[in-house]
């Protein structure tokens, strides 16, 4: 029997979870090929966070200034023919070590170094017709979910949407508590505030079920304890991953 009202429950297939696990995320990557592409946030730059990243000889690493403009196709486009026309092939993996933009970015290089034409026309949903590079996302900034989620949102010629696709979800997340630690007062909060509303309209998406129920729910109590009670970073970067599980599930808008 065919039963309508359901889909096939999404989410990231492998999880590193803890503080200090980034230095294991060699575990997490493809261990033959060559050199991966480490797609990283610029203010990242002054916190040596290089220094806690498995880079090797022959990996590549991206800047990108997430603090300075949202990222765009024309900028993915670039990026992605860059990577592509170098010599040694395809990078094994694109590592996204960031906040929502830039996790965002390396879910768009991902999948446009394997579906030909500009980024622009994938935005929309489930236009993808090849999977990407293999990608692992690495949060620094917890709440906007983009970790767990099926898109990668740009800024178009004509328009800000969405590359939406199961191809665009990546194989492999990196929740590393430690990473979140020295983030602001104020930008945790904000960033932690698009986790509460992501869980809250879940709870409202026109395909919730008990499941996805579940992770909007819990989500949603985990914000509240951060807000309310001084919850611990693990506990808002728990929170931010299950509201984006959650309104990847629950069909929202």
């Amino acid at each position: 029997m065919v039963m309508t009202g359901t889909r096939i429950f999404q989410q990231v297939p492998r999880l590193l979870f803890g503080s200090g696990v980034v230095s294991r995320l060699n575990e997490l990557l493809p261990p033959v090929g060559g050199g991966r592409l480490f797609v990283v946030d610029s203010v990242l730059e002054a916190q040596n966070v290089l220094d806690r990243l498995p880079i090797d000889d022959g990996d590549e690493v991206e800047w990108f200034p997430a603090s300075e403009h949202e990222p765009s196709t024309d900028q993915v486009d670039q990026l992605r023919d860059r990577i592509a026309g170098r010599t040694g092939g395809l990078p094994t993996a694109v590592v996204g070590v960031g906040g929502g933009s830039t996790m965002d970015v390396a879910k768009a290089v991902s999948v446009m170094l394997t579906n030909e034409g500009p980024s622009s026309q994938y935005q929309g949903w489930d236009l993808l017709r090849r999977p990407g590079v293999f990608k692992v996302g690495v949060p620094t900034l917890s709440g906007s979910g983009a970790e767990a989620s099926r898109t990668a949102v740009l800024l178009g010629p004509e328009k800000k949407f969405g590359i939406n696709s199961d191809h665009s979800m990546f194989n492999a997340v990196v929740l590393d508590s430690s990473l979140i630690s020295g983030v602001p007062a104020d930008q945790r909060f904000h960033s932690g505030m698009d986790c509460f509303i992501h869980c809250v309209e879940s709870l409202q998406g026109s395909m919730i079920n008990e499941l996805s129920k579940s992770f909007a729910s819990q989500g949603l109590e985990l914000c509240t304890r951060v807000f309310l009670d001084g919850g611990s970073d693990d506990e808002l970067m728990t929170a931010s991953y299950m509201g984006g599980v959650s309104i990847v599930n629950s069909e929202v808008g």
